[in-house]
């Protein structure tokens, strides 16, 4: 079975674990593909009993066929698995961000190329419960350049606690306005309001 054009089970199966393991998290309990993607949080706390779920025709739609982009993802879905059990006062469109932020700093410490993860959200409208796309791409790219220097600066990378607390200072407060991407991207200014975390 493939994802796309070149996405087979092993290459899913490795695009978990791999992670799980840059979180230092275990696997999820069961893999399961289903008509989307996200994880489902037994409420426990624990790492060892979440359920993940994924949908190879909704990564097709969205462009993503190689296993960079998917693993990406997957780093995306495995820091809402971090995320279970912690105070962090996000709201869902925070912490969406947030976990694109992370998948950003995997790419960033990695040398993975996240534009492929951005191409793929770059035109998708908000909801309820995600961000606009627009919003969402600036937060990757902000993951990775955060992870690069700090790298650069510290020679080591950062603790994930580390990576939360940049994203919250800097990344992730609520975003009500924001001007073209852009402008955006060759400003690195983005407008937004206060919000409580």
């Amino acid at each position: 079975m493939y994802c796309g054009e070149s996405l087979t089970d092993e290459m899913v199966q490795q695009s978990i674990h791999e992670a799980s393991d840059f979180f230092h998290i275990d696997d999820p309990m069961i893999v399961a593909e289903y008509d989307k993607t996200g994880v489902v949080l037994n409420g426990s706390g624990s790492f060892s009993d979440d359920i993940l779920v994924f949908s190879r025709e909704q990564m097709s739609d969205m462009g993503i066929t190689g296993k960079e982009t998917f693993d990406l993802v997957m780093t995306h879905e495995a820091a809402h698995r971090m995320l279970q059990g912690m105070e962090t006062g996000f709201n869902s469109h925070q912490e969406e961000l947030c976990c694109d932020f992370m998948s950003g700093v995997r790419a960033g410490l990695n040398g993975m190329d996240f534009s492929g993860m951005q191409e793929s959200l770059a035109l998708e409208q908000g909801s309820d419960t995600h961000p606009a796309g627009v919003s969402r791409v600036y937060s990757i790219k902000e993951g990775a350049e955060f992870a690069e220097v700090y790298k650069a600066t510290h020679g080591t990378p950062p603790t994930f606690q580390e990576c939360l607390e940049h994203f919250k200072e800097n990344v992730g407060r609520e975003q009500v306005t924001l001007r073209q991407y852009g402008t955006a991207e060759s400003t690195g200014s983005v407008a937004f309001v206060d919000s409580s975390y």
